[in-house]
């Protein structure tokens, strides 16, 4: 395992802090994946045989209902993991995913995955944590979705997306996802007519510019001021 390898697993919040021998363990047992375009990585349904962890690129993770409407769960990042519950619960994936930016990512198969776990505990402790976290940031957008007014929950949801994904530019802060406003209306549980309505008058006020599905954000104070403004 060369440093850079140890570099970027270490980062990453199922192997941070491990000892070198746990690093270089679970390097040499992942294998890699070029991912293209519009490339499915895996479909709702399908069984859940791999964990994912993304080295380069985007992923979005879609799930279907009965009518084959769409409903947007999460975007995945550089770093981040996707799958890791479905292989520990041996399951079929909960969602589709879909490259929306070309990269690469490592895998694991789910014994590997469970080896790994039962040799250093401290990889399970990561797994549940991160978990945890998902849930939790599942249930803060259920109860968004519950209780919050359209344009509240548009305006948190760019702030978040500012945090995990903002790229500072000389005019703002770059949302590096590409978005429609369909995805977006997706992502928050409302309507493409409601996101366009709210995001061309943000454009109006110059708090954001769109353009080629990505967003700018040029106000990000005002921005995030009227998400976090719970009166």
């Amino acid at each position: 395992m060369n440093a850079t390898e140890r570099n970027f697993l270490e980062n990453t919040d199922l192997f941070t802090g491990l000892p070198e021998n746990a690093l270089a363990d679970a390097a040499n047992c992942a294998k890699c994946r070029k991912l293209g375009g519009r490339q499915i990585l895996f479909h709702q349904g399908d069984p859940a045989e791999h964990i994912f962890l993304l080295r380069a690129g985007r992923l979005k993770l879609v799930q279907y209902n009965e009518s084959g409407d769409e409903v947007i769960i999460r975007y995945i990042g550089p770093n981040e993991f996707t799958a890791m519950v479905s292989v520990l619960e041996n399951a079929v994936y909960p969602v589709t995913a879909e490259v929306i930016q070309s990269g690469e990512a490592l895998f694991w198969d789910r014994n590997t995955m469970r080896r790994l776990m039962r040799d250093y505990p401290g990889i399970a402790v990561h797994a549940l944590e991160m978990v945890l976290k998902q849930l939790g940031e599942i249930q803060e957008r259920f109860k968004e979705v519950s209780t919050e007014i359209v344009e509240k929950r548009i305006a948190r949801t760019l702030a978040r997306f500012i945090r995990h994904s903002g790229i500072k530019t000389a005019e703002g802060i770059l949302i590096d996802i590409p978005m429609s406003r369909k995805d977006l209306a997706d992502f928050t549980g409302t309507t493409f007519y409601t996101v366009s309505r709210v995001m061309s008058s943000w454009e109006r006020s110059q708090w954001i510019r769109t353009e080629n599905r990505k967003i700018l954000v040029l106000n990000p104070h005002a921005l995030i001021s009227f998400a976090e403004d719970f009166a």
